[in-house]
């Protein structure tokens, strides 16, 4: 896990340092790591930096510093570099380094257009608020006639909230974003993190005691059973999902779980016969178990409030999911709850709060957030990038998945997935339930990208037999 930050948490850290005098050393640090990744993107597109050309768009505060310093290490390498400036005025210091190097300084947009690369140093990480015209309408313009250009953001993309990952409608669509001391958790949660690209953190020096708003998870991990493990031991997670009009269900549900590993599935509801049929090792019936899934494929009423209810009375950690998110009137802080936002307004409106889905689209940390400290368990909010919250606000991010997880189904194998991790690494409090069910989301990524890679296969298998065939 990487620790994330808020921008608050960026200021505090940077205090000390600049009560000590050391903003400019801060500052070269950035722009050097900076020209460093602008270089390094430049050689990968063009395959050499002589002569190519770099525009800066620059604010007035420190981010047009750093890309201010920044074009002034680049002019020292052969790139032709301007600067655009599009405030009354700009970082004094680091407008006097770059008109030293050659860098040649504008208000005029137009060889933006012409650059290999846009450096975006408008606003930074403390920005917040709509943006004014007329610069909104200068970026739109801009990023409408642009075509596959390179363009390296300076901390954060001007118009997201490196906070809270909310985004101004003429935000910056950068492909790279370089950001200073600390990982913003604003760069990792949508719809930011779809305006941020490849985001990389650079060191500057900066350290925080304070408690992370969030983490980023990145790397999966499934549980690898010991010598002495038995089938109880493992996990034996119940799973009361599908319906006579979604049995399918059902059956995702189960096999996902049962192919992680838990020692044992033991299924209730209406699609028994389908589910023994295509994972025979299942058992069927109620018995004891260690976790539950419920709620995939709209399972009876009164089957999902008894598996709610066993649930609650024993202590158990639960994955509440799609039909069962309606009938949950209290919780355990070792459930979690897994709407997408669809099913996230459902829950947000039987609570009185007035929002739409497109509302909850913008802005899902928030919104995560608040169903999270409401409920008093995690909620995951499914999407591009799915982001968990921990009932004290504590948001825990993971990279966007492969485009072929958008289809039905899907959820019900993340749900078996993150079932049988519950069941067999038995997550004691809300923070440990965050963290099963980050990593159940990477292997959930990771599965869809080794079929989709399979299925690819395939399809040239087919179409290279066909060819030969004929």
């Amino acid at each position: 896990m990487q620790p994330l930050y808020t921008s608050q948490h960026v200021r505090d850290a940077e205090a000390p340092l600049l009560a000590a005098g050391q903003g400019r050393e801060l500052m070269l640090k950035a722009a050097t790591g900076l020209a460093h990744v602008v270089v390094r993107e430049l050689r990968n597109r063009h395959g050499n930096v002589y002569g190519t050309r770099a525009v800066a768009l620059v604010g007035s505060g420190n981010n047009g510093g750093d890309a201010l310093y920044a074009l002034a290490f680049l002019a020292r390498r052969g790139v032709r570099c301007q600067a655009v400036t599009v405030a009354q005025s700009a970082h004094e210091e680091g407008l006097a380094a770059a008109v030293a190097a050659g860098v040649r300084v504008t208000t005029e947009w137009d060889g933006a257009l012409e650059a290999d690369v846009v450096i975006d140093g408008i606003l930074g990480t403390g920005a917040s608020g709509a943006l004014r015209e007329p610069l909104a309408s200068q970026l739109t313009a801009w990023q409408n006639d642009a075509c596959d250009q390179l363009c390296i953001a300076v901390d954060a993309p001007t118009g997201v909230n490196a906070s809270t990952g909310e985004v101004d409608p003429h935000a910056v669509r950068a492909t790279h974003t370089v950001t200073f001391g600390m990982l913003k958790a604003g760069l990792f949660v949508q719809p930011g993190a779809a305006y941020c690209g490849q985001v990389e953190c650079v060191d500057i020096g900066l350290t925080s005691t304070d408690a992370p708003a969030g983490y980023l998870h990145t790397t999966a991990s499934v549980p690898v059973p010991g010598e002495s493990d038995h089938k109880y031991s493992r996990g034996v997670l119940g799973v009361a999902a599908g319906s006579r009009q979604y049995p399918g269900a059902a059956v995702l549900t189960s096999l996902s779980a049962q192919n992680i590993g838990v020692g044992m599935v033991r299924y209730v509801g209406d699609a028994a016969g389908l589910v023994m049929h295509s994972v025979p090792e299942v058992v069927t019936g109620w018995g004891r178990v260690q976790a539950w899934v419920v709620g995939p494929g709209a399972p009876d009423a009164e089957l999902v409030d008894a598996v709610l209810d066993e649930a609650y009375e024993n202590s158990l950690p639960a994955v509440i999911d799609a039909g069962a998110l309606a009938r949950v009137n209290k919780v355990r802080n070792n459930w979690v709850l897994t709407p997408h936002a669809g099913e996230a307004q459902a829950l947000c409106e039987s609570r009185g709060w007035a929002v739409t889905r497109e509302e909850i689209e913008s802005a899902p940390a928030h919104w995560a957030r608040r169903l999270a400290f409401e409920l008093g368990c995690c909620v995951l909010l499914k999407g591009a990038r799915t982001v968990i919250s921990e009932p004290d606000g504590t948001v825990h991010a993971t990279p966007v998945g492969p485009a072929r997880l958008a289809t039905a189904g899907s959820g019900d194998v993340l749900a078996g997935i993150m079932g049988a991790l519950m069941a067999t690494e038995q997550p004691g409090g809300s923070r440990s339930v965050a963290v099963v069910a980050a990593n159940a989301v990477l292997i959930h990524h990771a599965a869809a990208g080794t079929r989709a890679l399979e299925t690819a296969q395939t399809i040239l298998e087919v179409a290279r037999s066909h060819r030969e065939d004929s």
